[in-house]
């Protein structure tokens, strides 16, 4: 199961986070805080990328700069390790609280 999580701090909340929520609840057919077999899909708090808002976390891979146009192709494409800024696995159940 793929966990997808997106960031919902002020700055990607500022810059569309709903929109993006809105895509990807389209595309899987669940709404935010809803799993499935293949996918667990809900918001989370700041992710610590603020200056890329808006951002996806994908299975502990970061999708950032991304947007509701192009959020599907970017997590197909684009997730990938944060190791260049300190990014670490993040374990959603412990280190952030549903919004």
């Amino acid at each position: 199961m793929k966990t997808i999580k997106v960031c919902n701090g002020p700055n990607c909340s500022s810059k569309n986070a709903v929109g993006i929520m809105e895509k990807l609840s389209s595309f899987f057919g669940l709404n935010a805080g809803e799993k499935d077999d293949r996918i667990d899909l809900d918001y989370c708090r700041c992710l610590g990328f603020c200056s890329e808002a808006p951002n996806v976390a994908v299975d502990g891979q970061f999708v950032t700069n991304t947007s509701p146009s192009t959020v599907i192709e970017d997590i197909e494409t684009k997730a990938k390790k944060r190791e260049d800024i300190h990014a670490y696995k993040i374990d959603f159940d412990e280190d952030f609280l549903p919004l």
